[in-house]
């Protein structure tokens, strides 16, 4: 009974004792930081300070707009420590920092095999939270929370950390231990509680567990699940039969358990073993939300068992696969990888294990930090790439493009934000999106080369699927443990609504005042809506049309615009969004210059044949016809001797509009021909 209880995690989970352990030293900062503690750190730039620890009732304040995390230790009404960078940075100390706090000299003697306990809350960016412990004449350095366990709103709260630390303090007589926030420039670090306890005769802990690729698991991408969990021997006595077991449960209802692997023996000390894996192979599960609890255990009861269970959950969907766990941890900024200085793209990495229609990629977006505002205007695409066994990327599918629009971004100002989540669908013009059995990588990038854009990522877990960076489409510095908010969406539905659209004159830049016509195309029925948005990225210009065609004459200045056409069919939309160039007219723009006197085209508009002249001109003429591409059609080298009128022949050119430019010395006049046939 005790081992089901133990294997389910019911007892787990619901005890909040330690058994039969008393501390022989402790410390609960009801009175502050102990006098005869050293308290030191440096800044960024290596200036010395005292005093970056803080006794506190209250947890963190930070610099970036959370609101205050407080620890939930056993003691936390009277108070505990906290290292908290980014009230550091609002203070002038500028991180990374470095903070050590040191207890006064701890006296072990009579106690062979130690063990140092303390209760925790920590986010840490870009540096380390160390425990360092001496006596006098040798140290030790302890990663207390390695780089998989950052999330955002930190640890579990509270969080139980135990480390043997007898090969150093063991029998010593002048035991000091250092809680070091090493290098760190974001958040924080809480602790309290601390305690030596002489080690039990039995006493097994989890100091790492890992589990299968996906937070979000499709249905139809179900696979056999895993799960590992490192065990470490922290008890003086041999632990026999040890083994890790899992239980999985949905709601009250557990529906999976595994007991089925061999027990290893674990000696005492620092022995550990990675136990695993327990296996599931799911069949037909219901959608929703799943709890694993991996647990540890042995022939002998176990002393404390605050380190034995490791909780986590997954959740089983009708079509979205995720690396992500929905918790919110960092953002990277976007680029445009077709400019002429390529940056990265970013990419999650999947395994698909049953062949399946891809019909979107969700991609969730930040702003980075409530005090800064969301980017509007700026468009995105994904990609999907397949992958071999070296990761040598070779693309697949491209997604819609997507202009970013103020809804898009949800205010972070609370911890645990989900970033709002995009959707991209896949652009079934480019190929029929059924994915086979294998590696695929989803990128994200910027068209609009706006640097301004994140995209959100998340928690970081040990065994996680490859993310990364793609530079040029080929796969460059992949590593595990960094999930973006980027997911794949898998359907049955080939007739995917999609959109496209086309520009006449289609060269690359437009100039300012000439027309243009933009024309949409989709599959959508005839009932189809079509509406476009042109929104001026530096200008603010911004107009809207709602039809398959429309046609307009730029006067907007120099700029960069945004041209998005979006379909709506039914209940479907799709949108496709592209950047245009617009350019100040070389010519001179849809107004006469009258640089020459009475200067006159008849007839305009003509069949083929116009008599151009003008007065005030004399010596070398020139006259220019031009397209609305820019492109010299017609030119003709004249003699003018005061007044000049000559008849021309252009019936050869296109029925159309052309500028006529007349040009005697530092003179010039411009005028607009139109061609009809």
């Amino acid at each position: 009974m005790k081992r089901t209880l133990l294997l389910l995690g019911a007892f787990l989970l619901s005890m909040n004792v330690v058994f039969s352990q008393a501390a022989f030293w402790s410390e609960d900062f009801a009175s502050g930081i102990p006098a005869g503690w050293t308290n030191t750190g440096t800044d960024a730039g290596g200036q010395s300070y005292t005093n970056l620890w803080k006794y506190t009732t209250t947890g963190n304040h930070s610099a970036l707009g959370y609101p205050t995390t407080t620890l939930h230790s056993p003691s936390a009404a009277n108070g505990w420590v906290i290292f908290d960078s980014d009230s550091l940075d609002n203070a002038g100390v500028q991180g990374p920092q470095t903070g050590n706090l040191t207890t006064s000299s701890i006296s072990c003697v009579g106690h062979p095999r130690v063990l140092l306990q303390f209760w925790q809350l920590y986010f840490n960016g870009f540096g380390g939270t160390r425990v360092i412990v001496s006596n006098g004449s040798t140290s030790d350095t302890i990663e207390a929370n390695a780089d998989y366990e950052y999330i955002f709103n930190s640890t579990p709260n509270p969080s139980f950390r135990q480390f043997d630390i007898s090969d150093i303090a063991g029998n010593q007589a002048n035991v000091k231990v250092t809680f070091q926030w090493n290098d760190g420039i974001y958040f924080y670090w809480q602790v309290d509680d601390v305690a030596l306890i002489d080690a039990p005769a039995n006493d097994l802990g989890i100091s790492r567990a890992g589990s299968f690729d996906y937070y979000q698991y499709p249905q139809s991408q179900l696979d056999t699940m895993f799960w590992y969990a490192r065990v470490t021997n922290h008890g003086t006595a041999d632990q026999t039969n040890t083994k890790a077991a899992i239980a999985i449960s949905r709601g009250s209802s557990v529906v999976f358990t595994d007991t089925t692997l061999s027990g290893v023996t674990l000696t005492p000390g620092v022995d550990s073993a990675l136990i695993g894996p327990n296996l599931w192979t799911p069949t037909n599960p219901a959608i929703g939300t799943y709890t694993s609890i991996i647990s540890t255990f042995a022939d002998s009861a176990d002393a404390i068992l605050f380190d034995n269970a490791d909780t986590s959950k997954f959740a089983v969907t009708d079509s979205v696969m995720a690396l992500d766990n929905g918790l919110y941890g960092g953002s990277f900024a976007l680029y445009d990888p077709t400019s002429s200085s390529p940056s990265n793209e970013w990419a999650n990495v999947f395994y698909i294990s049953q062949p399946d229609t891809l019909t979107s990629i969700l991609a969730g977006f930040d702003q980075l930090f409530s005090k800064y505002s969301a980017t509007t205007g700026a468009v995105v695409q994904a990609k999907i790439y397949s992958l071999d066994n070296n990761f040598n990327a070779t693309p697949l599918f491209t997604t819609e493009s997507k202009m970013l629009t103020s809804s898009t971004f949800g205010p972070r100002t609370v911890p645990n934000i989900v970033p709002k989540m995009v959707t991209l669908k896949v652009d079934i013009t480019t190929g029929t999106p059924i994915l086979q059995p294998g590696y695929y990588a989803v990128s994200i990038y910027s068209t609009s080369n706006d640097s301004t854009i994140y995209l959100a990522s998340a928690t970081k877990k040990p065994f996680g699927a490859y993310s990364g960076e793609f530079q040029n489409g080929q796969p460059v510095a992949f590593y595990s443990n960094t999930q973006f908010f980027l997911r794949m969406a898998f359907g049955h539905n080939l007739n995917l609504l999609y959109c496209n659209w086309t520009r006449n004159p289609s060269t690359t830049p437009l100039y300012t005042g000439r027309p243009v016509t933009f024309t949409g195309s989709s599959n959508g029925s005839a009932n189809a809506q079509y509406n476009w948005t042109l929104n001026g990225l530096q200008s603010g210009w911004y107009q809207t049309y709602n039809s398959r065609v429309f046609r307009d004459t730029f006067t907007v200045a120099d700029d960069s615009i945004n041209v998005c056409l979006t379909v709506t069919d039914g209940g479907n939309t799709a949108q496709s969004c592209k950047i245009v160039r617009v350019r100040v007219d070389p010519l001179g723009g849809v107004n006469d210059i009258q640089g020459v006197s009475a200067f006159n085209m008849v007839p305009n508009p003509t069949t083929g044949a116009v008599t151009i002249s003008a007065e005030g001109v004399s010596g070398a003429t020139t006259i220019t016809l031009t397209n609305m591409l820019g492109e010299v059609v017609k030119h003709y080298n004249e003699t003018a001797n005061g007044t000049f009128s000559k008849p021309y022949n252009v019936s050869d050119l296109s029925s159309g509009v052309y500028i006529v430019k007349i040009q005697n010395g530092d003179n010039s006049s411009t005028k607009r021909l139109s061609i009809s046939k």
